[in-house]
């Protein structure tokens, strides 16, 4: 009795690392988005934010968004620019968001990769451009996190496992915060 015993709390156990081990694969998740631009819905996989070590949520959730099978971090414009204290200017008629700081004009236009920094045009990474989509009945002008981030000096890095994209604030607002 005893030697069945001590099998099944082993077996328990080595079920229960295994369980802990791969418990960050279970954090993964998805949501329904809404083009703003034409009204089509998909799944796509949301993404969890860190921003100066805290968690991040917003209405519209972060989202790992694909075009030709290359994806990006699309996060909401408007919790980027003021978590770092700079400006957001919206045309609605072009479509097109303006952030500013002391140094840096970025304009990026919904559905279009490329964006125009200081007056100088990039491609955006991989294709994605700005997209205007909604999430449970709220639309947000959501941008490539890598992009801005790095635009306004902070360092983005990604972790697979939780599916985890991490910011890391310059220092006098990271010290503010």
């Amino acid at each position: 009795m005893k030697r069945l015993l001590s099998i099944l709390l082993v077996c328990i156990m080595i079920i229960g690392m295994g369980i802990t081990a791969f418990g960050a694969k279970f954090e993964r998740s998805t949501v329904e988005i809404t083009d703003g631009t034409n009204g089509d819905t998909k799944e796509v996989p949301s993404v969890n934010l860190l921003m100066g070590g805290k968690d991040v949520y917003t209405d519209v959730p972060s989202l790992l968004y694909t075009i030709d099978g290359k994806s990006r971090t699309l996060v909401p414009i408007r919790f980027v620019v003021e978590n770092l204290g700079a400006n957001i200017e919206w045309n609605q008629q072009k479509k097109e968001a303006t952030i500013l700081t002391d140094k840096k004009k970025i304009v990026l236009k919904i559905d279009c990769d490329i964006a125009t920094v200081n007056g100088k045009e990039y491609k955006l990474p991989n294709g994605v451009p700005a997209k205007l989509l909604g999430y449970q009945g709220n639309y947000r002008t959501m941008v490539p996190l890598r992009f801005i981030a790095e635009q306004l000096g902070m360092d983005v890095n990604w972790k697979q496992e939780t599916t985890t994209a991490i910011v890391d604030l310059p220092k006098t607002i990271y010290n503010s915060y």
